[in-house]
């Protein structure tokens, strides 16, 4: 049985930067900003460092599911970013490092639409993992 941990999640909005092109956007996040951070988000005791992208198509193809819903319901932001870690020290000590701010926020400058990000920051609760009930 699995054991019930707490971690602190970040997560966030993301827009692209309106000078690129849907298609633009999702290569650059995937392909470029990914590998970008790995290593840096890693070495600062970063959990996990997820991206869902959400571009327009995928959008169209929710309304399959005959939600109960209306179209306004469903966010129109480019993607979602999401960093788990144990303790906010964490990724505090990961923004203070150098290569964050000589290479990861010029790439986010140039990939985002930094000022129409939005957050949420709070805690994840797993309450099923591997296919498993977690007890509490």
């Amino acid at each position: 049985m699995a054991e019930k941990q707490q971690l602190v999640r970040l997560t966030m909005a993301v827009y692209r930067n309106p000078a690129l092109s849907e298609e633009e956007f999702h290569r650059h996040w995937s392909q470029v900003h990914g590998p970008l951070v790995r290593e840096w988000l890693a070495k600062n005791g970063i959990i996990r460092y997820t991206q869902n992208h959400t571009p327009t198509k995928m959008r169209e193809l929710s309304k399959q599911l005959n939600w109960q819903v209306t179209d306004e319901a469903f966010e129109s932001h480019d993607g979602s970013a999401e960093i788990l870690m144990n303790d906010v020290g964490d990724l505090a000590a990961a923004f203070k490092d150098p290569y964050y701010t000589g290479v990861v926020s010029p790439d986010e400058q140039k990939l985002l639409d930094v000022g129409r990000t939005k957050m949420t920051f709070g805690w994840e609760e797993s309450h099923v993992e591997g296919g498993a009930p977690v007890e509490l």
